[in-house]
């Protein structure tokens, strides 16, 4: 019986090589696919990693970073979730399972990750990562001061200096404090010149303070930036409705319609628009548009002028 257990044992033996050297294989060719964008292959090799070593923490989390990429965060989270039963250490997992949370809106879900990253390793590397994305969920819970402390703390790395900046942007300007925003996104844009939506978010600032001007220059450098984000048309158009500069307010309002044909603001700002220009049938069309999409922002206006 010897020489069969021998090579009972010679042959498990080899199957355990052949099936860690595919584990390798599919590992490294899911990094590759995921490098080059190439999510879903990445995923499928992930799979095949998984199924040759189900208790592979790294392929869990590796999969559930894929995920993330493609929107499926939900699905993202349970891969987290099976990396950390695994290795309740993985920091990277613990993590990402945060920043997944906040991306779904579970904001008070996500602190409690970072906080368990934080004091798992209160001298990691990623701690910029952890104080932004932190700062970002408490921001979102409207706990202002609270998320100042953190992003305060993210802006001292400067991996997350830029983004951290433009968040505290968006917080003075919630807090009305639109002078000290606009220094935030200032810092923001002083650090990354071709940060879109910063220029976006002061344009918006100087509108607040009726530096209409100012606001459409923002807004011209976003639209060079990056021209397929319905808002920064929207915005403009604003800025130039303001201006009484309706015509080309208009032309704004058209380009944001053309991105995101459920834009209920564009409707109801082109309208008023084509009023001052004294189109009250081209306005009425506007202003039902917005009921015919479920909104009632609209009434006042049907009800003062297309009756």
């Amino acid at each position: 019986m010897k020489p069969f257990i021998i090579l009972t044992l010679a042959l498990i033996w080899t199957h355990c090589c052949i099936s860690q050297e595919a584990v390798i294989f599919y590992m490294n060719n899911g990094l590759k696919n995921g490098e080059n964008e190439n999510y879903k292959q990445a995923i499928l090799d992930y799979d095949t990693a998984i199924s040759l070593s189900p208790n592979n923490s790294e392929a869990y989390y590796l999969r559930g970073s894929m995920k993330g990429e493609i929107e499926e965060i939900n699905e993202s989270i349970i891969d987290f979730d099976k990396a950390l039963k695994l290795n309740p250490n993985y920091l990277f997992a613990l993590i990402n399972r945060g920043i997944a949370k906040v991306d779904i809106g579970k904001y008070k879900d996500g602190i409690k990750d970072f906080d368990k990253a934080l004091n798992q390793n209160p001298n990691s590397t990623n701690l910029s990562e952890i104080y932004y994305y932190r700062g970002c969920a408490k921001y979102y819970l409207a706990d202002f001061k609270e998320s100042l402390t953190d992003l305060d703390k993210a802006i001292v790395f400067e991996s997350f200096a830029a983004a951290g900046y433009y968040m505290k942007g968006n917080l003075y300007g919630d807090l009305k404090d639109f002078q000290n925003s606009i220094i935030q996104f200032n810092k923001a844009i002083e650090l990354k010149p071709a940060f879109t939506l910063a220029f976006e978010h002061r344009g918006m600032a100087y509108e607040k303070q009726k530096q209409y001007k100012n606001a459409i220059s923002d807004y011209n450098k976003a639209i060079e930036l990056d021209s397929s984000i319905a808002s920064i048309y929207f915005n403009r158009g604003v800025s130039k409705y303001f201006l009484e500069k309706d015509s080309d307010a208009i032309i704004d309002f058209n380009k944001c319609l053309d991105l995101d044909k459920n834009y209920i603001d564009a409707y109801i700002n082109r309208g008023l628009s084509k009023l001052n220009l004294g189109d009250k049938e081209g306005a009425c069309d506007d202003f039902q548009a917005t009921r015919n999409l479920g909104s009632k922002l609209a009434n006042p206006y049907l009800k003062e002028h297309c009756n």
